[in-house]
């Protein structure tokens, strides 16, 4: 069987953590914090909005493109392990994530008994369809990928201001407002498509540097291609968005998705962040423990659906500023604990985007077979070739 050796990032796990820790804490501080306090829910909003949902995006078009292009690799020195194959696991896997997301906000419709809420851009559904999106850009160049994403920047800001003057009108342009921006405030698809999109830019160069087995000339690279690259363009981005909002420092405004200076300062920040802490990764080498944010990595998708339950938790509204962070960090600090002891009991087999990625081998086997005609033989092959590249050595015997 060949194998496709890659090295595991903890930044990715830690950068995927610590938007999983922004996710919760945001929306639990929303649920539960007095109204006379709510100014600590906008004041984090402005300072770490980048690593929410946005910075969830961009760690998943990194962790993404690398999947496929193991994948792509080892179907160049494979006989019947195809391209074709890693792209439709690809498309199956959004489609999926698509399925859950609509899944999602059916219960959310169900819940306000507001049958236009099945149509809303909460994180799952905006993660599905961006991944659908960047299908046709997996093989375009690194500059094709970021030139689209700025120009989807642009066309959100300027649609969102033709459109919205249609909100709630039954017309072409009234639909299209609800398509492009039912709950403008959740996460946009054009608003949040491009953090994905450069994140597959990061991911590509990641995957080349990752490539390079001497590991000085790997550290060479990672500067050059990466470290330097990052702060320069970062910084831009950063003092750019930073001299456009000053003359109106509204946090509801600022960090709302259809603000173009949002998004690109959110971009600068986060590829400064990422490309530092993958330079202090290889160059500084740390024997600290990283794996409480670990565990909220490899689960993310399974804590973030977990955690809407504590919504039914009878404490809205009534925490301040102070006591809500004794609520919150026991209660951070115990779901790590449940996720660490599922980890050491079940590994992949209850993470959810463990169980997509299964779910996406088998219905690309399924139209291998069909298409090809293989043998329950074949297919047995093909399985364990597949898992070993898209999921890894280690996880081949999880998943037995």
């Amino acid at each position: 069987m060949i194998f496709v050796a890659q090295k595991r990032f903890k930044t990715i796990d830690i950068f995927r953590g610590l938007a999983m820790f922004y996710m919760i804490g945001g929306h639990l501080m929303d649920w539960w914090i007095q109204p006379e306090s709510r100014w600590l829910w906008y004041l984090i909003i402005f300072l770490c909005s980048w690593v929410g949902a946005a910075g969830f995006l961009f760690v998943s078009g990194i962790s993404s493109i690398i999947s496929y292009r193991k994948g792509i690799l080892m179907a160049e020195k494979s006989d019947v392990f195809t391209k074709e194959m890693v792209k439709n696991g690809f498309i199956f896997r959004a489609l999926l994530i698509v399925l859950i997301g609509l899944i999602f906000n059916t219960c959310i419709a169900i819940a306000l008994m507001d049958p236009f809420y099945i149509w809303t851009w909460f994180i799952l559904f905006t993660i599905g369809i961006s991944l659908l999106l960047a299908v046709p850009l997996l093989n375009s160049s690194k500059m094709t990928r970021i030139c689209i994403s700025g120009i989807s920047w642009i066309l959100n800001h300027l649609l969102f201001s033709i459109l919205s003057v249609y909100d709630g009108q039954f017309n072409f342009f009234g639909i299209l407002y609800h398509i492009l921006y039912h709950s403008p405030d959740q996460d946009i698809v054009l608003g949040f498509f491009p953090f994905l999109l450069y994140g597959t830019v990061v991911g590509d160069i990641l995957f080349e540097v990752s490539n390079t087995k001497n590991p000085i000339e790997r550290k060479s690279e990672i500067k050059n291609k990466l470290l330097i690259p990052s702060l320069a363009i970062g910084s831009i981005l950063i003092f750019f968005g930073l001299w456009f909002w000053h003359p109106n420092y509204d946090v509801k405004v600022l960090t709302h998705p259809t603000n173009f200076y949002w998004t690109i300062f959110s971009c600068g920040v986060q590829i400064i962040i990422f490309s530092v802490g993958i330079y202090l990764e290889e160059y500084v080498k740390t024997e600290k423990n990283y794996r409480f944010l670990f565990y909220f990595s490899y689960y993310s998708l399974t804590i973030y659906l977990a955690h809407y339950l504590l919504f039914f938790v009878p404490l809205h509204g009534q925490l301040n500023a102070v006591i809500f962070w004794f609520f919150f960090i026991p209660i951070f600090i115990i779901m790590g604990l449940i996720l660490r002891m599922f980890f050491k009991k079940y590994k992949s087999k209850i993470a959810l985007k463990t169980l997509i990625g299964i779910a996406s081998m088998i219905l690309t086997l399924e139209v291998e077979k069909r298409k090809r005609n293989l043998s329950k033989t074949s297919i047995k092959g093909l399985k364990k070739m597949y898992i070993s590249t898209i999921f890894g050595a280690k996880r081949t015997s999880e998943l037995k």
